[in-house]
């Protein structure tokens, strides 16, 4: 039999050893708790559907261009003697009315008319060569004349468009040895096979035009694009281009390209650009797993209704689909897979 000095003990030993297993019940309990998820990502897990990106697709590759160049063109002399001032330089770009050499100390001007200059023109001379000339010397301010005849105030015209660029006449008319004609309002140059104080005849190379962009050549053709019509890229420049990689539509503006002028000055140069396109399509982004059917068929769902899509593309996890008719803006995350299509 317990003595009574012995009770308080073994009641605070109970105590104690109560509250002991209720601390270590508690600690099991927060130790084998399953983690609290933040409740941004419970709510994305537990998410049915998600908003669906509207994009562009134009199905951009890259490719190796060459250019197709035509003969440079030469600009001659019209005159002999001997170089005293040149303003030819490679890349340089002169228009009409612009002296691009002196000979003997004679400015030599280009002068542009959409019907070739031919003949000595003194007075009464009438003509396509005429008009062109008229037409000319109007858009560069000489004249507002409107007759067709070189007459005395055409003779005027041409005399002031003399002496603004310091060429002797004493109103005797065109002279074709003071003048060279050119096709082009602006041309540009691209050799200059004559410097100062070379010695000319009358035809001698002063210089020649940098060559002519006739077509652009995409090769070889990237496989599996999508059908449509497409354009090369080159800077700002869009050049259409056909099934077979060809340029069908004007190509002169791909001249002022930085590429394509560093492509045309070099010997064995490479040239890049960008095949996309013409028309890009409408397409949504949605995750790669919201798309169901088969080969043949295709569909994404919203909860709703099904949609009937094309698959285009696939970017970082997700597919570009074209959808027939008006697209949702949500979509099923994992729809059924049994769910019909369409």
């Amino acid at each position: 039999m317990a003595s009574s000095s012995t009770r308080p003990r073994l009641t605070s030993m109970f105590l104690l050893a109560c509250v002991c297993a209720v601390g270590v019940g508690l600690i099991a309990g927060i130790l084998l708790r399953p983690p609290q998820l933040p409740e941004s990502l419970e709510a994305s897990t537990m998410a049915a559907t998600i908003p669906v990106e509207a994009t562009q697709f134009t199905d951009e590759r890259q490719v190796n261009v060459t250019l197709d160049v035509g003969t440079p063109a030469p600009i001659t002399s019209p005159r002999a003697g001997t170089i005293t001032a040149t303003y030819c330089a490679p890349g340089e770009k002169l228009g009409s009315g612009a002296v691009i050499a002196v000979i003997n100390d004679q400015p030599i001007a280009l002068l542009h008319t959409k019907s070739p200059l031919w003949r000595d023109m003194e007075g009464g001379e009438t003509g396509a060569d005429v008009d062109a000339l008229i037409e000319e010397l109007t858009r560069l301010g000489y004249t507002s004349s409107e007759t067709r005849s070189f007459d005395w105030g055409i003779a005027e015209a041409l005399h002031r468009f003399y002496s603004d660029r310091g060429i002797e006449d004493d109103f005797d008319g065109l002279r074709l040895d003071r003048i060279i004609w050119v096709a082009e309002p602006i041309v540009t140059l691209g050799d200059c096979p004559s410097g100062i104080g070379a010695s000319v005849q009358a035809g001698s190379e002063l210089a020649k035009l940098q060559q002519t962009i006739q077509a652009a050549v995409i090769a070889p053709m990237p496989g599996d694009l999508r059908a449509g019509d497409r354009v090369l890229i080159i800077g700002e420049t869009h050049v259409p281009i056909d099934a077979t990689g060809r340029s069908t539509g004007p190509v002169t503006d791909l001249a002022n390209e930085d590429d394509v002028i560093a492509y045309m000055a070099s010997k064995d140069g490479k040239l890049g650009g960008k095949l996309a396109l013409s028309a890009p399509l409408d397409v949504i982004a949605v995750p790669s797993a919201s798309v169901f059917g088969t080969t043949d068929r295709q569909c994404i769902a919203d909860g709703n209704r099904t949609y009937v899509v094309q698959v285009v593309a696939s970017r970082l996890g997700s597919t570009l689909v074209e959808v027939e008719g008006k697209a949702p803006k949500t979509v099923l995350v994992n729809p059924k897979r049994d769910e019909a299509c369409g």
